[in-house]
């Protein structure tokens, strides 16, 4: 420690001077490493599940033409706020409530009367998290919507429900508005869809990325009209922007067996690259099995079922489990990116004892036949 303080004490001015500018070039190096790495991946949103007991409860209703802009919700008045408006003298505001219990968020008691004009009422959700828009990114926000019936893109833009990118409380890129091919509606389970809205940013950017769940009807009286939508599952990305010479494939085992009901022994892995074949970071990957019939169970973080969203890695690579389902047969899994055509495809296969026995049945040609998971002759 003596000698290391006499060799501080014995330089030059000048020699000081280049030890401070090799310490501060090592820390500024840190800094853009951590800076670089915060550039791409999942961004957190404050109770994006709405299982938060303190942000749970219910506001708006009530008074006829009443208004509120960022109220807060629960003891803890947010993450999540809440916005509504009625119609002076005609109607009350929509109630917005945060069900801790059931993980979601409900915007209720939607109405449009026609009065010499048609009058609605609305109302939305909105926070704004700490990640700040970087520029020549691609931002994407995925919500699970359910208004009680069948839905289509078309449908929610009509009716003016949906989730929106904001900045500064002006919105940026709304899923009721946005080109069909930034727009994602997929089916989950009974009523329950998935909605994802990608929103580029440009060379000039700035503010930090607010989140909207809305229900506001404009001009709508019955034919449009969503009464009631609930919200949950919110997820926000940010990662490199794809198009069309963007490659999705295959990069790890691409066809394999198993037994029903019985996890896949290795792991689906494919990686998206740029036309100069790097590897691209924080890019938002669906994978989709089968809907019904011989399939698997995709596993990806915190997402289970037919289809699932993974987000690339460094290198560029998504990587996640299946299992397969209880019914024997051949099937595809597929690997798509907004924004290009290209696709990773894993051909799976699930296989029975009673699979295996009509196979024995069938004879010596066709036990000669190399078997994998692309084809399946039929003994399923």
């Amino acid at each position: 420690m003596n000698v290391f303080n006499a060799s501080f004490r014995n330089a030059t001015a000048i020699e000081w001077i280049d030890v401070k500018r090799m310490v501060t070039a090592a820390m500024c190096a840190t800094c853009l490493a951590a800076s670089v790495a915060a550039q791409a991946g999942p961004i957190v949103v404050p109770n994006g599940d709405f299982s938060i007991l303190t942000n749970a409860g219910t506001i708006g209703g009530g008074v006829v033409g009443g208004v509120a802009v960022d109220l807060g919700i629960g003891s803890a008045a947010g993450p999540w706020t809440g916005s509504f408006h009625g119609a002076l003298g005609l109607l009350v505001p929509p109630t917005l409530t945060i069900d801790a219990a059931a993980h979601s968020a409900t915007i209720n008691g939607l109405l449009g009367i026609d009065v010499g004009g048609i009058v609605t009422n609305g109302a939305y959700f909105s926070q704004t998290t700490g990640a700040s828009y970087l520029p020549n990114k691609r931002y994407t926000v995925s919500a699970n919507v359910d208004t009680g019936g069948p839905l289509t893109i078309a449908a929610l833009g009509a009716a003016n429900v949906g989730i929106s990118l904001r900045s500064g409380g002006i919105v940026l890129s709304s899923s009721a508005t946005a080109p069909l091919p930034l727009v994602d509606l997929s089916l989950l389970s009974g009523t329950n869809y998935r909605l994802k809205l990608v929103y580029d940013t440009g060379a000039s950017v700035s503010g930090n990325v607010d989140v909207q769940l809305f229900d506001l009807p404009q001009g709508l009286l019955t034919a449009n009209l969503l009464a009631s939508t609930t919200f949950g599952g919110i997820s926000l990305n940010v990662g490199a922007i794809t198009d069309s010479n963007t490659q999705l494939a295959v990069s790890g085992v691409g066809s394999q067996g198993a037994e029903v009901d019985t996890p896949f022994g290795a792991p689906l892995v494919a990686k998206v690259t740029d036309q100069g074949n790097n590897g691209l970071e924080g890019v938002i990957v669906t994978v989709t099995a089968p809907a019904a019939g011989a399939s698997a169970i995709l596993t990806s973080g915190n997402m289970t079922g037919s289809t699932v969203e993974a987000v690339t890695d460094a290198n560029g690579e998504i990587t996640l489990s299946a299992a397969a389902n209880s019914i024997a047969g051949c099937y595809a899994v597929t690997a798509s990116v907004d924004g290009t055509t290209s696709k990773a495809v894993f051909h799976l296969r699930n296989w029975s004892n009673q699979q295996m026995m009509r196979f024995l049945d069938a004879g010596s040609d066709m036990q000669q036949v190399m078997q994998d998971s692309i084809f399946c002759y039929g003994f399923e």
